[in-house]
């Protein structure tokens, strides 16, 4: 009981219309918890409503993607002090085969970059401060972190580009079986970037 929680949750959807998904985060402690691996996965065959790019943008959905997506982002991390850790953060992401299906009304659309479909793997450097006990069903504690990733060009259909992370989280009881938790996250994307790892409104 005075180690920290180590947990895997998967989720796994399938639908009438033959929609599939498996999603997956995992906190897996080691001794003391002076290393842990703070990941998560998803594999989707799902139509995702697009709605433009930039100034392209519009207040209903254009256009609708259909495709597989693939994306996996893995943290390695070692405990410095305290609740800080640092350490080797992962991310690939892979949407195959992307088809757009097109509002009639829209005439010559502008094909957003990554339209034939994409596959980028980045690597770089993560900082965490993590004083949850229970990550997965937090009640109490916080988690901070900020990552800067570089996807070079390793694949046909890689982008290269740059990527920084920001993620911060709170936790606080209030009474009972009630917490108010809290969450800003950002995230910053410069390069050739895909239309599938755009940052997102929302």
């Amino acid at each position: 009981t005075s180690q920290r929680l180590s947990e895997i949750a998967t989720y796994v959807f399938y639908t009438q219309n033959g929609q599939l998904g498996v999603l997956g985060d995992h906190v897996i402690y080691g001794p003391s918890a002076n290393w842990y691996l703070l990941g998560k996965f998803k594999i989707e065959n799902y139509p995702l409503d697009y709605f433009g790019v930039g100034s392209y943008t519009q207040a209903e959905p254009i256009a609708v993607i259909s495709s597989n997506t693939f994306n996996i982002r893995e943290r390695l991390l070692k405990r410095t002090y305290n609740n800080l850790f640092i350490g080797l953060e992962i991310d690939y992401q892979q949407i195959n085969n992307p088809q757009f299906d097109w509002k009639s009304s829209i005439q010559n659309p502008n094909l957003p970059n990554g339209y034939l479909g994409s596959n980028n793997l980045g690597s770089g450097l993560g900082l965490v401060w993590d004083s949850r006990k229970n990550p997965i069903n937090s009640r109490k504690g916080s988690l901070f972190e900020v990552a800067y990733l570089y996807y070079p060009k390793i694949f046909a259909r890689s982008h290269p580009m740059k990527s920084i992370y920001i993620d911060g989280r709170w936790y606080q009881p209030i009474s009972g079986n009630k917490v108010f938790a809290t969450q800003v996250y950002a995230n910053f994307n410069w390069g050739d970037v895909p239309f599938n790892q755009m940052a997102v409104i929302g």
